[in-house]
């Protein structure tokens, strides 16, 4: 169950990894980083998937350090992980991903 807490981290590192290095090509409405800002143009739709790109890796990079100290500081037993402990942990998790895509919405409005 504690290993639970690395799947976010690791998984918005990759989702980043893949956006940065692979952005959708074309505005579409399955994949890369939709809104109504980013679709309205090519260009503005490449500058928003390479820019969350890198915010999430940056992002998912930062939370697995934190998760890293965490855990560690759980196996010498400093720190005991309780399933409240753990929905805190992933809550501020997805609030890292939620405050990187108000980051991306308010970098594609100044670099319009």
């Amino acid at each position: 169950m504690i290993y639970t807490i690395f799947i976010i981290p690791i998984t918005i590192i990759l989702i980043g990894y893949l956006l940065f290095k692979y952005p959708p090509k074309n505005i579409n409405y399955l994949i890369g980083y939709r809104s109504i800002k980013s679709m309205k143009n090519d260009k503005i739709w490449k500058f928003a998937n390479q820019y969350c790109g890198k915010l999430l890796i940056k992002t998912g990079i930062l939370m697995l350090i934190i998760t890293i100290m965490l855990f560690i500081l759980s196996c010498f037993k400093v720190l005991i992980f309780t399933e409240q402990f753990l929905i805190i942990v992933i809550f501020l998790e997805v609030l890292a991903l939620l405050l990187s895509g108000f980051m991306t919405e308010k970098n594609i409005k100044d670099n319009k």
